[in-house]
């Protein structure tokens, strides 16, 4: 199977013990700020298996060297590498968000439960997404203290980068601002769902579960 002639797409991490035979090498446009921290884009192959592409990237915050093998050509190497940041940011976000909603067991082993189970945690937690851009577009209530304690966390990560005479890479400031859910407000809706709570008192309580205290 070529995996690139067949169509298939996909973005992953090297192994420590591959030993990719580098075949071409590719260039890029340095002055795009996307592209910051890329040092190499080639194609490779593994003991005659099919070719692909190979992204080395080093994180100018922290000096971490990544390398990336994927099929898709018609991204440039910096998007390749931030587009693997962000799934894992997607990943990490769920996973937290499954524990919050203490959706982590199943009573039911076969595969229609199982379905079942994961169309629920979906749901419920895009009911509560559609729930809070309702409170922040028509009531102005917005996790507050997250995202003030998110800005704390940029600025120290800027104070040490720039210490270690590194910097936070640029194309940060691109990336969306995914905000968690507190535990406090997890409790509210909870406890809001449980007693019928109509929806002005809920609000007060949402609105004082979200705001940031500094």
């Amino acid at each position: 199977m070529d995996l690139r002639r067949d169509g298939a797409r996909f973005m992953t991490r090297t192994k420590a013990n591959m030993k990719p035979i580098v075949y071409q090498h590719y260039g890029w446009d340095r002055t795009q700020a996307v592209h910051e921290g890329v040092e190499a884009d080639l194609m490779v192959g593994f003991d005659g298996a099919s070719t692909m592409r190979m992204i080395r990237y080093r994180d100018p915050e922290t000096g971490t060297v990544y390398e990336f093998l994927t099929t898709v050509m018609d991204l440039g190497p910096g998007l390749i590498a931030l587009l693997y940041l962000t799934r894992w940011r997607i990943e990490k976000v769920f996973d937290t968000t499954k524990n919050k909603l203490e959706e982590t067991k199943s009573w039911a082993v076969g595969q229609v439960a199982q379905d079942i189970r994961a169309h629920l945690v979906a749901l419920s937690h895009n009911w509560v997404v559609l729930l809070r851009r309702k409170m922040d577009q028509d009531h102005g209530i917005r996790e507050e203290k997250v995202e003030r304690k998110r800005e704390v966390q940029t600025r120290q990560r800027q104070s040490r980068a720039a210490a270690a005479g590194k910097k936070v890479a640029a194309v940060h400031q691109f990336l969306p601002p995914i905000v968690q859910w507190t535990a406090q407000f997890i409790r509210c809706l909870r406890n809001g769902i449980l007693t019928q709570m109509r929806w002005e008192p809920a609000l007060d309580l949402l609105r004082a579960a979200t705001k940031s205290s500094l």
